[in-house]
């Protein structure tokens, strides 16, 4: 299974063979036989067969973890057994070659070149995934409203001292004045206590910033942070979805206020 395509059989066919005797290629996981810790392959020749098509069938997943070596149960040999009766292709598990995709690979019998096992990888939103850095750092009070901390925000961006992040947060406030936002809305300045060692504690400065406010601290970053590029697509695609859900809301109420003045008037 692991040698390199150019080496002598058995993971080569012999064109000049003109019985073709070869019916299928089984391919077993490692460390399932004693003493032998590489993967393992079952040769099957057929002097019956009916078919110059050649089986391949890629078991080396169908095993079970023992103490000291891997274990064929009886579920994975019916697994293989079925699959060698139906002769079918079973999609990353089997495959029906005819003589010349073998002919076309130079009767290589390597198992990986005719069952393909590759499982594309889920995408990750890195927007609203669990997974996001941005995401797990939120937090969430008891009426829904959902801050980050400053000096948190500004570890992650990797900033040396808390110090050099203030001038960032002193951009990001001014920019929220210009824009019409009520500061104290969106920047709450707060305490936090942290250990100095044998117990005690001293007060901190700190800020508790909200999506808009992360969103302009984000902005004002230095670009060269590393982090800095997905914390201005997070907050940006957070904000416009609050946005979203705000002027969702607003449009609700008008609606049934709506709807009341006409009840009030019919009344």
């Amino acid at each position: 299974m692991g040698r390199h395509p150019a080496e002598s059989p058995p993971h080569r066919a012999r064109p000049d063979h003109e019985e073709n005797l070869l019916e299928a290629v089984i391919g077993l996981s490692a460390n399932l036989f004693f003493g032998t810790g590489i993967p393992a392959a079952i040769l099957i020749f057929n002097k019956a067969r009916t078919t110059g098509d050649v089986l391949f069938i890629d078991a080396s997943r169908e095993y079970r973890e023992a103490k000291n070596q891997n274990i064929l149960t009886d579920e994975h040999v019916q697994k293989i057994v079925s699959t060698y009766a139906a002769f079918q292709i079973v999609e990353k598990y089997a495959y029906r070659a005819i003589p010349q995709e073998i002919a076309d690979n130079d009767f290589n019998l390597n198992i990986p070149r005719y069952v393909d096992t590759f499982e594309e990888e889920a995408e990750i939103d890195l927007i609203s995934s669990p997974s996001n850095v941005f995401e797990k750092l939120k937090r969430v009070n008891e009426h829904g409203s959902e801050t980050w901390s400053a000096r948190e925000l500004a570890k992650i961006l990797e900033y040396s001292e808390f110090r050099h992040f203030l001038p960032v947060i002193a951009k990001a406030r001014e920019a929220c004045e210009k824009s019409g936002h009520k500061i104290q809305d969106h920047f709450e300045e707060m305490l936090d206590m942290v250990e100095i060692g044998s117990g005690a504690q001293r007060p901190v400065e700190n800020w508790l910033l909200s999506r808009y406010a992360c969103y302009l601290v984000i902005q004002n970053a230095d670009p060269s942070k590393p982090l800095v590029a997905l914390g201005q697509t997070y907050f940006a695609v957070q904000t416009r979805r609050q946005e979203l859900t705000d002027a969702d809301a607003v449009k609700e109420e008008k609606m049934r206020l709506l709807l009341r003045d006409e009840m009030l008037g019919q009344a």
